[in-house]
């Protein structure tokens, strides 16, 4: 650059003119540049200059350095040393540019010069970039000159300058770097709205209600003050937090028409357009308009130009991205490149499928939903689903933010539309989807129902309502207090016997002589759930624990779950006759434990796991033998008379196995066959057969020596009972759970023979339909019994009327109102326990009624 003097003040003859600023003298100060440095001379101005806050002295010339300010009057420039291309720093050109002036007094002196880009990196371009604009070293700051008019641009074009990524604005106290706008000093009409005109005034930013810059805003038709704003949002990098999102779309107007119209600059444009995606993604409008831009550039361009990388980083990387455009954009280039869909895509299908139905439940359990969804989506097709395209292609239009380009019809030309493959034309491939996204609302259901409650997330109840597949690889909340429990109680053996009082309060279950069935199988679920299975298991049984009960807890060498197999009843059903009957004589020798094992080893094929749940269960038979006259009555209800007596043969052979009778076991089997209904002379003669003695009595103060040969034949029939107790458990668990067929479905068992069936059970008569409710019930408070379901009240009225019932007349009375046993006692001793303060049937060989928590008895 050569060197320059040049003179400001107010004057008309000094190079810069300030005529508008009364605190400017007419010949106010001097710069010189001497081709190595730049210096500022007062000339004895009334107000004086200032350079970095310190007063210059009349008439004696200061060296500048890079970065001064300067400040005279209303006016502040700071000086800027820009090095062209190949200089030495002390050749270095200089310019000085206005910082602030206040409007309308002095006018804007605004420069271009070369600054580091500080935004985010572009990605690589999709369309040839436009080829590098050469920036002339500037002058030292002078008026401003007519902006040159390019000759190819189009007229709507012509009066405006764009300002790319290295290149910096300044208006009034505003530093904008990397503006990517449009500026101007004219005032024609067809200027873009968001071109900046340097010679609008700027006020002051303001705090202002949300909307208030209105639609399809234009930077020449704002307030001062909402220029203010706007500028000291650009200032900021762009970064700043929006009350009005319209100053957002201002500032997108200009890059659309660059890109759009113009075809340039598209790399740097769709870099800031992303980034403004990711930080204000707030507005809906804001996304689709922007999502929808990103997606017409890059189908304009051809879906085969865009590489993996900007795939992933654009359409997959930006959230609030993917508008119907974008999501068409990039199921094409999947389609293209053969590529599966990934899950983010294939759930926005489903999303947005019209078919898939809308729920709470996505809202409200988010995290939950995109995990079950994902583990569908990953279990029936891998790495995803390849995608087919429609014969006719899509032609992908575009409708421009901008009201500049809304009303430009000459330029519609530039926003034809693209073409590229129609994947979305083939909406049944996307049926799939919609069928994932249905089921995992459903499966959800359970677990929203129970955070409407107000459920916390890591409790037993939410893991309980957990899908399966969520359950998968995470711990159960309350296992390390499982964990802890067993290691302090694990024994030689690897199990874990215990009462059922030191389990219970790992399901808040307070002490009480017998749990709810609700609560043992809270229990049991919860065992399994940590991974334990627990013995002996409600579920299989369908009796509910006392609080002494003893039960034994292993961990299964899979995953816990319930022996599923019919061998397993009859084996466990086996096994308890057996230790029953070894217990008869009043200890349980470790020879019968020993020959019973033998026995079901022998006779039943189960799995590892089966095993070990049937050995756990021996050992609390063997510290705690059933009682041999309780099964036999459980057995009595299933089964019909001939398959009763051939149990009783049954126990007779297992009685014998050792060769002898004893007495005590006699005693039992007359016992078992009383209970079994069973005729107790056939057991006499069965005995009397096998010493091959007439029959007679079974004496009671001696052993019997017993006939091999017919032991054998007995013992030979073992298969069939086996056959018939585990048709008989499964009988039984119905009875006492509740699951049983309609009672007017006739249960109908085969003949061992397989002659004609015969009926296991009459049908029950019909229900008592039309039985009066009694209100007040004697003894019961009034506000108890109304929180008890009115289906019991007439039951309950009948039970009251006597003391004991025997467990067949129990079962009687229940099934005539049309109940199962089993659940009419849950539900009425669930309800004494809440209301009355304990349960008011007492279960033991007989069901008692205890009216001792009655009110006003005798």
């Amino acid at each position: 650059m050569p060197a320059r003097t040049l003179t400001f003040g107010r004057s008309a003859e000094n190079d810069l003119v300030f005529a508008n600023d009364p605190e400017v003298s007419r010949r106010h100060a001097r710069l010189v540049f001497n081709g190595q440095s730049l210096t500022l001379t007062d000339l004895g101005s009334t107000n004086g200059t200032m350079v970095n806050g310190r007063r210059l002295a009349p008439q004696v010339p200061v060296l500048l350095n890079d970065g001064d300010r300067i400040a005279f009057g209303h006016q502040r420039l700071r000086v800027e040393l820009a090095r062209a291309q190949g200089t030495q720093p002390a050749q270095a050109p200089v310019r000085a540019s206005v910082l602030s002036t206040p409007a309308p007094m002095a006018r804007d002196v605004t420069t271009a010069v070369p600054v580091p880009a500080h935004i985010p990196p572009v990605p690589q371009p999709i369309m040839p970039p436009p080829a590098p604009t050469a920036v002339p070293s500037a002058p030292v700051a002078t008026t401003p000159e007519p902006l040159p008019r390019p000759k190819a641009k189009p007229p709507a074009t012509r009066g405006m300058r764009w300002l790319g990524v290295n290149q910096r604005l300044e208006v009034g106290a505003y530093t904008i770097e990397a503006p990517l706008t449009y500026v101007t000093t004219t005032t024609r009409a067809e200027l873009d709205a968001s071109c900046i005109n340097l010679r609008l005034p700027v006020g002051r930013p303001v705090q202002q209600a949300k909307g208030a810059l209105g639609y399809w805003p234009q930077y020449s038709r704002i307030s001062p003050d909402q220029r203010a704003n706007y500028l000291a949002w650009m200032a900021s990098g762009r970064n700043a937090p929006l009350a009005d999102i319209g100053y957002a779309f201002l500032f997108f107007y200009g890059m659309e028409r660059r890109a759009l119209v113009e075809g340039q600059d598209i790399p740097a444009i769709l870099a800031e357009t992303t980034r403004l995606l990711s930080l204000y993604p707030e507005s809906a409008s804001f996304r689709g308009y922007l999502g929808s831009f990103v997606a017409y550039v890059l189908a304009r361009a051809g879906v085969e130009r865009l590489t993996e990388s900007d795939f992933e980083r654009i359409l997959l990387g930006v959230p609030g991205i993917l508008s119907d455009s974008a999501l068409s954009v990039a199921l094409a280039w999947l389609q293209h490149r053969n590529q599966p869909l990934p899950l983010v895509l294939a759930m926005e299908i489903a999303r947005r499928d019209v078919r898939s139905p809308r729920s709470v439940v996505t809202e409200r359990l988010p995290d939950q939903f995109r995990a079950l969804f994902a583990a569908k989506y990953a279990a029936r097709y891998g790495d995803g689903v390849k995608l087919k395209a429609a014969a006719n292609p899509m032609r992908l239009e575009y409708h421009p933010a901008s009201p500049s380009l809304l009303t430009m019809g000459s330029y519609r030309s530039s926003l034809a539309p693209a073409v590229l493959p129609n994947v979305v034309g083939l909406q049944s491939q996307f049926q799939p989807l919609v069928s994932i996204w249905s089921e995992c609302i459903e499966e959800l259901k359970p677990l929203s129902r129970q955070t409407a409650k107000g459920v916390a997330p890591h409790t037993r109840e939410a893991y309980r309502a957990l899908p399966a597949a969520l359950k998968e690889g995470t711990d159960h909340p309350d296992k390390a207090r499982w964990d802890s429990l067993v290691a302090d109680n694990v024994g030689e053996d690897g199990r874990v016997l215990l009462p059922a009082s030191a389990v219970a309060p790992l399901v808040d279950v307070s002490e009480r002589p017998k749990l709810t069935l609700r609560q043992s199988v809270d229990l049991a679920d919860t065992a399994q759930e940590v991974g334990f299975l627990i013995v002996p298991d409600p579920h299989i049984t369908g009796r509910a624990y006392a609080w002494d009960d003893l039960i034994c807890l292993f961990r299964p060498a899979g995953a816990a779950a319930l022996p599923a197999n019919g061998s397993y009843r009859a084996a466990a059903s086996i096994l308890e006759l057996g230790m029953a009957m070894a217990a008869a004589d009043g200890q349980v020798e470790d020879a019968e434990i020993a020959h019973v094992a033998r026995f079901l080893e022998g006779h039943f094929t189960l799995t590892e796991d089966e095993q070990r749940y049937l050995a756990a269960y021996q050992a609390i038979l063997q510290h705690r033998p059933p009682s041999l006259a309780r099964l036999s009555r459980r057995l009595q209800g299933a089964l019909t008379a001939e398959q009763r007596a051939l149990v009783g043969r049954f126990l007779v052979g297992v009685a014998a196995t050792n060769g002898v009778v004893e007495r005590q076991e006699a005693a039992a089997l007359r016992v078992a066959y009383n209970a079994l209904r069973l005729d107790t002379a056939e057991l006499d003669a069965l005995l009397a057969e096998l010493r091959s003695e007439p029959a007679a009595p079974a004496p009671a103060e001696t052993s019997i020596a017993l006939n091999t040969a017919l032991l054998e034949q007995i013992l030979a029939e073992t298969e069939e009972v086996s056959r018939l107790l585990g048709q008989a458990g499964e009988e039984v668990e119905e009875l006492e759970t509740g699951t049983q067929p309609p009672l007017d479905t006739p249960l109908v068992v085969t003949h061992p023979s397989g002659e004609q069936p015969m009926p296991a059970r009459p049908q029950a008569p019909d229900p008592i339909a039309d039985k009066p409710v009694v209100l007040p019930l004697p003894g019961v408070p009034s506000q108890a019994i109304l929180a008890l379901d009115a289906r019991y009240h007439a039951l309950l009225a009948d039970l009251l009327s006597h003391e004991v019932w025997d467990k067949e007349e129990f079962s009687t009375l229940v099934r005539r109102y049309g109940m199962m046993p089993a659940a009419a006692l849950e539900e009425i001793n669930t309800w004494s326990d809440e209301h009355l303060g304990d349960f008011l049937i007492e279960d033991g060989d007989a069901y008692g009624i205890r009216r001792e928590l009655l009110e006003n008895e005798p």
